[in-house]
């Protein structure tokens, strides 16, 4: 029986630390979550490599105004920002640029992500290698992202990056025309739609949050994973 196992990343498996400079009030915020944010702007998170860009993720149902020019504009204070996270965060994977802009495309933070792998994800990981196809399916940039999967001894091509939760939903829907199950497993409201096309799926709650995704199963940790997996397979 062919098995595929698609991860999300920050939150999942990567413990994030992330830094936001609030472009009005011309501060740093420590350790807050960019998707709560977003949602609460009704906006968009716009992820930033190099000279490209992309929306990663989104809470509104209109197409974003992007201005190239006010977005380069702040490249300084992108840098900026990803300099703050590397020195706070003491990242092993490096870290990721974005934009935060509210429902008008109104740009209203910088942040840079960075973060280290869980304890738990490597265990589960080194386990689940032996028995089934990996993947990663992230919203977060490509550098730091294959970095993290070349520490987990996930294959290159296997990795997506700067996916949008729809992009992740066709992920999972394209592995299940090549493999007798496939499990998502996410942390997140930007995995419900690749949670709900997922064989099965698996919610990891680590903070003991309110959030119900009406997934097959709840877990607290990656430790429960290759278990679980047994359980499904046998």
């Amino acid at each position: 029986m062919k098995v595929a196992i698609v991860f999300d990343k920050s939150g999942t498996i990567l413990n994030p630390c992330r830094v936001l400079f609030d472009l009005e009030k011309k501060e740093f915020i420590y350790h807050i979550s960019t998707l709560s944010i977003v949602k609460k702007l009704k906006g968009y998170l716009l992820n930033i490599e190099g000279n490209r860009f992309k929306v990663s993720c989104s809470f509104s149902s209109q197409e974003p105004k992007i201005n190239i020019e006010e977005i380069r504009k702040n490249y300084e204070i992108l840098k900026k920002v990803e300099n703050e996270a590397l020195n706070h965060c003491h990242s092993e994977i490096g870290t990721c640029k974005a934009l935060i802009l509210d429902e008008k495309g109104n740009i209203r933070y910088a942040v840079g992500l960075g973060g280290k792998i869980y304890d738990d994800a490597k265990y589960a990981i080194s386990k689940l290698r032996e028995i089934c196809d990996i993947f990663i399916a992230t919203g977060n940039c490509k550098k730091a992202t294959l970095k993290c999967a070349k520490i987990l001894g996930i294959k290159e091509k296997f990795v997506i990056c700067n996916a949008t939760p729809r992009e992740k939903m066709n992920l999972v829907k394209l592995l299940k025309s090549f493999y007798s199950y496939v499990i998502m497993v996410g942390n997140d409201v930007n995995d419900i739609m690749a949670l709900r096309e997922a064989n099965i799926s698996i919610f990891v709650n680590r903070d003991g949050s309110n959030i119900d995704l009406n997934t097959d199963y709840v877990v607290n940790s990656l430790y429960d994973l290759p278990k679980i997996l047994l359980e499904i397979i046998s």
